[in-house]
């Protein structure tokens, strides 16, 4: 199964972790990792190797072009964002699934090549509910559908042959003061109404593990199920390398951060303010007696619990 990571040098200890957790839960399937990149210094390629001899797994470093890194995007985040637009070119493959590397996989990963994307170019989990808003200001029709980017099974065959890549960069330029959620905004808007839907269980976002989850009307009930189910992580939060990040599942990072070749150390995020802190921990105390809860504090790990098992 081919995976792809797009990170850079900064975020490869983290890459480091998700790919773990990929190793760690599905011991019986050959892995092909590309990471396709701006650069890794020496120490985060030796470590990469050392990753893949002990699981016995491939993991190959494909560094971008100058001109592809340089490419002028809009948004914060910068080219690594945008990354996974030019896999097409990159990657000799049919088919690839990227992944985030704010994410951890707790089940066997390799179940998802089991969706047809012969007549898609992508398959998609959901996104928040908030995303369906994101339809007008791009131009999107209503009754189609607005997935997820963090997670993206790939037909890089069928990309290659519709040249996506190159709509995709005519897209950003056409729109460049309009895409407001970077590659995400691109993806929906090029690839729309060739998208396949996947299950929830492949994007368990930190969103919907809120006291009021930013789920759609048709995602609350099927979310027991596939929590019960739930293959993939995804900290859409204070991300968990972060000493401040209150969400339930953070312990599940932790875990494979202990297996990987790579030693995180869990400072405060930038957006931590000691005040706001303390006052969202004493909100957290008021929530476990039961006195108030508050719509956009997560549930408890107890209750969380109580949902998988029962």
């Amino acid at each position: 199964m081919n995976i792809l990571i797009t990170p850079t040098n900064g975020y490869a200890g983290y890459a480091g972790v998700v790919l773990t957790s990929i190793f760690e839960n599905d011991k019986d399937t050959k892995f092909n990792v590309y990471i396709l990149t701006t650069g890794f210094d020496e120490e985060n390629t030796r470590k990469m190797a050392i990753l893949a001899e002990c699981y016995n797994q491939t993991i190959n470093i494909i560094q971008l072009s100058k001109e592809d890194s340089e490419t002028q995007v809009p948004g914060k985040w910068g080219i690594s964002t945008y990354t996974k637009l030019f896999a097409p070119d990159y990657l000799d493959l049919d088919k690839v699934l990227y992944l985030d590397i704010d994410i951890i996989v707790v089940k066997k990963l390799s179940t998802i090549i089991e969706y047809d994307l012969s007549n898609f170019y992508l398959a998609l989990p959901p996104d928040a509910s908030t995303s369906e808003a994101h339809k007008k200001r791009l131009g999107i029709p209503q009754e189609n559908y607005f997935g997820c980017c963090g997670i993206m099974y790939m037909n890089l065959k069928k990309m290659r042959e519709d040249n996506i890549k190159a709509k995709s960069l005519s897209f950003i330029n056409d729109n460049f003061k309009n895409i407001h959620f970077a590659d995400q905004d691109v993806i929906n808007s090029v690839c729309t109404g060739y998208i396949l839907k996947l299950p929830m269980r492949y994007n368990m976002m930190a969103f919907f593990f809120r006291n009021e989850p930013l789920l759609t009307k048709d995602n609350q009930k099927d979310f027991v199920s596939e929590l019960k189910q739930m293959v993939i992580i995804h900290y859409t939060c204070t991300k968990p390398w972060f000493s401040d990040c209150d969400m339930p599942l953070k312990y599940e990072f932790r875990k494979y951060v202990h297996l990987s070749p790579w030693k995180i150390k869990y400072k405060k995020s930038n957006d931590y303010k000691q005040v706001r802190y303390l006052i969202t921990r004493i909100r957290y105390l008021i929530q476990h007696f039961n006195i108030k809860s508050y719509p956009y504090l997560f549930i408890s790990r107890k209750k969380l619990k109580n949902m998988i098992e029962r």
